[in-house]
């Protein structure tokens, strides 16, 4: 593993370092050669828009990879430790993960816990029917 970590430095500091410098660079490259498509359109700019737009691809998608892990580690930092920001975040997840109410299409409101799964229940197994599975004649071993 320490042998690998040298190389995969390298790797990260040649290829994603100032990674979102690079996004601004790339970004206004492709900016430009747009530009340039809409007043003079020809093949050359054309092709080399496509590669250069590839690229800012690339870097967008390693730009993203990179915030997404910095907010993980993050949250490893500061959401283990019991603190008024963690309990106000779950609280905000919860409530926002939350089925508070389901309308029918006749606008009945099924606001309890019980009544929403009875009618999620009822409405997809008029979508995908009702299979009733048959029991199986196997045992299971006492252990």
């Amino acid at each position: 593993m320490k042998l690998l970590k040298g190389g995969l430095k390298r790797l990260n500091k040649q290829h994603f370092s100032g990674i979102s410098q690079r996004v601004k660079d790339q970004s206004v490259v492709v900016v430009d050669l747009q530009r340039s498509l809409l007043t003079s359109p020809d093949i050359v700019t054309a092709r080399e828009e496509h590669v250069q737009r590839q690229k800012l691809n690339v870097l967008l998608t390693a730009e993203e990879k990179f915030y997404k892990q910095r907010s993980r580690v993050r949250w490893a930092d500061v959401g283990d430790r019991n603190t008024v920001f963690y309990h106000r975040v779950v609280s905000q997840h919860q409530t926002r993960n939350h089925i508070h109410y389901l309308k029918d299409e006749s606008d009945h409101l099924y606001l309890t816990t019980d009544d929403i799964k009875s009618h999620s229940s009822a409405y997809f197994q008029s979508i995908l029917g009702n299979t009733d599975l048959p029991i199986s004649s196997a045992t299971i071993p006492d252990l």
